[in-house]
């Protein structure tokens, strides 16, 4: 079971050696799902499955956060947590433009907030998980400290090769 579901499987996740995913992977993922659950083993199944998943997607996002070459279907959740670190990381190092505990992000769409309507290229403060949330989504744009005058290279999210951090 595990040979195959998730990605791979616990196994080879942990040893580094992740497999591209594929719809055939989703597809036998499905057909495990549907072979124990309903039934007598489903509860068993679904606590052994998701535990093991929460753990290869970890190594998954981690591993191949580095993999430029990497072209699973899956790609896109690994560019999306890319642009999670990237701006978690601006966050962290003061480099965006807070009011209290607020993130001042730029809203690049019509953005619902509590009793109004954020219109595209209004600055709002939100709350740094809305922030960030609508930033990843493009819904918005992070405003950068602009006192010190930062350009933030465009470095990944990951150790670059041959850097001994990683």
């Amino acid at each position: 079971m595990s040979e195959r579901v998730p990605a791979g499987g616990a196994f080879k996740a942990a040893a580094g050696m992740h497999e591209s995913l594929n719809l055939e992977h989703l597809g036998d993922a499905k057909r495990l799902l549907y072979t124990y659950c309903p039934g007598e083993f489903c509860e068993a199944y679904l606590d052994r499955l998701t535990r093991t998943a929460i753990l290869v997607a970890r190594a998954r996002i981690e591993d191949l956060s580095r993999d430029e070459k990497y072209a699973g279907v899956d790609r896109g959740i690994i560019d999306l947590s890319n642009r999670l670190v990237k701006v978690y990381a601006e966050y962290i190092a003061g480099m965006l433009v807070t009011v209290g505990e607020s993130v001042l992000v730029r809203a690049k769409a019509p953005i619902p907030l509590e009793n109004t309507v954020a219109e595209p290229g209004e600055t709002v403060p939100l709350p740094p998980a809305k922030a960030v949330g609508l930033v990843l989504a493009g819904l918005a744009e992070p405003v950068r400290e602009i006192a010190i005058k930062l350009r933030v290279p465009d470095y990944p999210a990951g150790p670059e090769k041959g850097d001994n951090a990683g």
